[in-house]
């Protein structure tokens, strides 16, 4: 089974990251609303992680080649939380502002990257003939195209580069399946259950593990064999794993009843 592409053509990139900051926005307003936050806390608060999320994008992606920048927006948003969570003394308003987070901003990065699997930015390491069971191929004048001539791989006639593993797609799937899960988690569990965390935390690991089938040479940095990015998204997920052992230590179990959040914690 392959999975085509076509890139060029129509603006995707800038089209999908359009949508996925007004899903974002959405998302997050919805999740404060929730909680009885007032307009201006919603609207301050989603400008300051939006601000922090353009600029760690920027930073981030210029240290790391532009396809880390969706890594970098992660880092500062999170960097802005982890600033809010430590001046914040209300655990469930903090618990509850993780969850929104969470759930707003897989599915924003989700949308995004939609971006990238039409219009080829990021691309995944060429695959030999007939393997994968899903690949992906890049229409000629795209990055991977070009990259794949450049280095010898393919000829400057083809149409079609050869057959990448499919990176995008994948980081697509990894973050709606992300948003979707903490969604649920705390829907059915509450915010301070550990499963909201968890899930986060399995979602950026899953992320890093994708990270490692990013093409070599759209690697601008490494950590051994590895993309730092690899590393960077390992560290987002280390964090989370440790919040939701703690919760859960903190006998916060699934089976417990809150009346604050008004479901189970």
């Amino acid at each position: 089974m392959e999975l085509m592409v076509e890139a060029g053509g129509w603006p995707a990139g800038s089209a999908m990251i359009g949508v996925g900051v007004w899903v974002m926005f959405g998302l997050w307003w919805l999740a404060l609303a929730r909680r009885g936050e007032t307009v201006a806390v919603r609207l301050a608060s989603f400008g300051v992680v939006m601000g922090a999320g353009l600029a760690g994008g920027g930073v981030v992606g210029h240290w790391l080649g532009g396809g880390a920048s969706s890594l970098g927006a992660v880092m500062g948003a999170g960097v802005v939380g982890v600033v809010a969570w430590s001046r914040c003394k209300d655990r469930q308003r903090r618990a509850d502002w993780l969850a929104g987070a969470l759930v707003a901003g897989f599915a924003g990065l989700a949308m995004a990257r939609i971006g990238c699997v039409f219009e080829g930015c990021d691309f995944g390491d060429v695959l030999p003939p007939g393997d994968g069971l899903i690949v992906q191929r890049h229409a000629a004048g795209t990055a991977a195209w070009e990259l794949q001539v450049l280095t010898g791989k393919l000829s400057s006639a083809a149409s079609w580069s050869r057959p990448t593993r499919p990176f995008a797609p994948m980081m697509v799937a990894t973050f709606m399946l992300g948003s979707l899960g903490t969604a649920f988690a705390w829907r059915r569990f509450g915010s301070r259950s550990g499963g909201v965390a968890a899930i986060g935390s399995l979602t950026l690991g899953l992320a890093a593990c994708v990270e490692v089938t990013r093409a070599a040479e759209s690697v601008s940095r490494r950590v051994g064999d590895n993309p730092a990015s690899v590393l960077l998204y390992g560290a987002g997920a280390l964090a989370l794993a440790l919040l939701a052992l703690q919760w859960w230590r903190n006998g916060r179990s699934p089976l417990r009843m809150t009346p604050e959040s008004g479901g189970l914690e």
